[in-house]
């Protein structure tokens, strides 16, 4: 059963760049194969958040660090991740 649901809601989105690496890309791609052709964004999109679902710690530092404005944060509008 895969873990991430085959449907693609539709909302607002904002545009990074992120390069990966050929082993990380392929997998992607097979995953993508694997729950029925979805695109890599919804792929990336469903992991991220999913991830931030389960991460206590994470979760710990957002409690102890409310978002009360944008400021100080990065902005995801043209940011390229070197990863």
């Amino acid at each position: 059963m895969a873990l991430i649901p085959k449907v693609e809601p539709k909302q607002d989105k904002k545009n990074i760049a992120v390069r990966l690496d050929e082993e990380t890309h392929r997998m992607l791609q097979r995953y993508a194969a694997f729950i029925g052709n979805a695109s890599h964004e919804y792929i990336i999109v469903a992991s991220l958040k999913r991830l931030f679902q389960k991460d206590r710690e994470f979760k710990e530092w957002l409690d102890k660090n409310p978002a009360t404005s944008e400021r100080g944060l990065q902005s995801t509008d043209d940011v390229s991740a070197n990863t």
